[in-house]
Formats: structure tokens, C-alpha cells, sequence
């Protein structure tokens, strides 16, 4: 038995977002305001520009509960996990050349993320999680991957639980990778995988 996801290789780009956009629409509204103010010319003029702004900014600030955040990055072969290997893109690791690993694995497709002060799209990739191996030899890989709903990382369990009684997770990582967060929840896990 194995899980699979999408490897995410992320590749920042600088591009024009809401937030710059609105940002530039109110520092020209505000600096046409301040030259009317210092020409003494009719500042009801520059304030009525305010309009504008204001109407993109609502426009963006309702449009980004329904808008994905850009992928800053691509999606580029497979991540498999099994409980004798994980195989990254082409590269395999036996459990055995595995020192330690940690995950993070709590954001998912269609996540809404913060949204005060920030006019960008909410809705996440579900791109930000990464599996980190630490290998016997020093080597450290870490990998970026996509989880496609809230669940998805339920999936892992049996992994989890595995890599506890192997010592290449810490329980308590474990629980938490696992969303265990409660303390009876916690003991019921012991009890029942690692006894």
C-alpha cells in the first residue's frame, strides 16, 4: 500500500497583484490631492478620484473569497509513499537510509487562508506542504507536495504510525502531523499503534 501526490517545485515570480493595484490607485489619488491642496485648486476633484480606488478595492476585497492564489510554481512528477520506501520524482529511499522525517501536510485545495488587510485571492493552491528526510549519510531533502482536500493527509496514518515505532517520528510529531491535538486523543493513539 502507497500514497501518492503531485510533487510542487515553487518558483516565486514577481507579478501584479490586487494588493499593488490598490496600492498604486490610492497613493496617485493621494498625491493628485496633495498637488490640487498645494496649488490651491478645487480638491473636490481629487477627492472625487477616491471613487475609483474604492470601487476596485471592493470589487477585489469580494472577488478573492472565490479566486485561487496564482501558483508560483510547478507541478512536476510524483511522490510516493510507501511504508518500506518514499520515492521522490525518480529517486527512492528504503526506510533503512532514513534517519528521520517530518512533514507538514495541513494545507489543502480550496483552503481559505488570512484574509484581513489583503485584497489578493484567499484560496489556496494546497502547494505549501513538504515532506523533509533526514538521510544517514547528512543529506537533507526536502520536497514540496499537493494535497488536493482537507483529508488528504489522513491518507499518511499507517505511514505515521509506522515511522513512530521506528523512531523516525517522534510521537508526539506524529499526533500532530496526524491532527491528534487533544490529550485523551493522544493517549488513545499510544494505546492502541504503539503497544
Amino acid at each position: 500500500m502507497h500514497s501518492e501526490f503531485e510533487i510542487f517545485i515553487p518558483k516565486p515570480e514577481n507579478r501584479i497583484t490586487p494588493n499593488k493595484i490598490t496600492f498604486v490607485l490610492y497613493a496617485t489619488c493621494v498625491i493628485i490631492f496633495m498637488i490640487s491642496v498645494i496649488n490651491h485648486c478645487k480638491p473636490q476633484i481629487a477627492l472625487f478620484l477616491f471613487i475609483i480606488p474604492f470601487s476596485v478595492s471592493i470589487y477585489f476585497f469580494i472577488k478573492k473569497f472565490w479566486t485561487y492564489k496564482f501558483l508560483d510554481g510547478e507541478l512536476a512528477g510524483s511522490l510516493i509513499i510507501s511504508l518500506d520506501y518514499i520515492k521522490i520524482a525518480t529517486q527512492s529511499f528504503t526506510i533503512n537510509e532514513i534517519k528521520k522525517i517530518d512533514f507538514h501536510a495541513i494545507n489543502y485545495y480550496g483552503k481559505r487562508e488570512d484574509y484581513r488587510n489583503n485584497f489578493n485571492p484567499i484560496l489556496s493552491q494546497g502547494t505549501s506542504n513538504f515532506v523533509e528526510l533526514f538521510l544517514n549519510n547528512g543529506q537533507k531533502i526536502k520536497t514540496y507536495f499537493k494535497l488536493n482536500f482537507k483529508e488528504h493527509h489522513k491518507i499518511l496514518y499507517p505511514f505515521v504510525v509506522e515511522m513512530i515505532k521506528h523512531g523516525k517520528i517522534s510521537v508526539l510529531r506524529g499526533t500532530e502531523i496526524l491532527g491528534i491535538n487533544d490529550y485523551d486523543e493522544i493517549q488513545e493513539f499510544k494505546r492502541n499503534h504503539l503497544q
